[in-house]
């Protein structure tokens, strides 16, 4: 993940928001794990949020209105984004190879969500979670270093308060 392009001023993960999580988490093995939640206020705030969404190939799950449970699973790149004016909607372009495009509508937003993790106090991941009445859309970028740790300690550690923290604050991002 192209660290200057969240990095930056206007960045997603200033300190000028307003966190509704700011946890950090010290694991079995002494790494901290520090995880930033809030939620994105308007479609301004948004198109700076999904800015290294637009530089890096991500995970985007994609879930039709609730009553049939469709669900498309991708890793793209996001190529457009936009939002309707009047209309809390937004349209998103995803390149999911060279020459393929997956366009995703999400109406009658209800939520907007940016989850943030510092492993050992370096960016690790990003998510995204955007829901409304036509259904509900996560992103995942990056975790190479977080995933991975929390994998192992679930499996070697389960019973341990601060992997059941971890991952649950994962889920709670929009994770399975």
């Amino acid at each position: 993940m192209s660290r200057e392009a969240v990095d930056r001023d206007a960045s997603p993960t200033g300190e000028q928001f307003d966190w509704k999580v700011n946890r950090e988490v010290v694991l079995p093995h002494g790494a901290k794990v520090r995880v930033l939640r809030r939620n994105v206020l308007d479609a301004s705030t948004l198109a700076v949020d999904v800015l290294p969404f637009r530089e890096n190939r991500a995970i985007w799950e994609y879930r039709a209105n609730r009553a049939s449970g469709t669900v498309r699973q991708v890793k793209a790149a996001l190529r457009e984004y936009s939002s309707v004016e009047g209309c809390d909607s937004y349209v998103l372009r995803l390149v999911t190879a060279p020459r393929s495009c997956l366009t995703v509508t999400i109406e009658g937003v209800l939520y907007r969500e940016l989850t943030i993790w510092r492993f050992d106090e370096q960016l690790d991941m990003l998510q995204l979670r955007v829901g409304g009445t036509s259904g509900d859309l996560y992103s995942q970028l990056g975790g190479d270093r977080t995933l991975p740790t929390l994998a192992d300690l679930g499996k070697e550690q389960p019973g341990d308060a601060s992997v059941r923290t971890a991952l649950t604050l994962y889920r709670e991002g929009g994770a399975g």
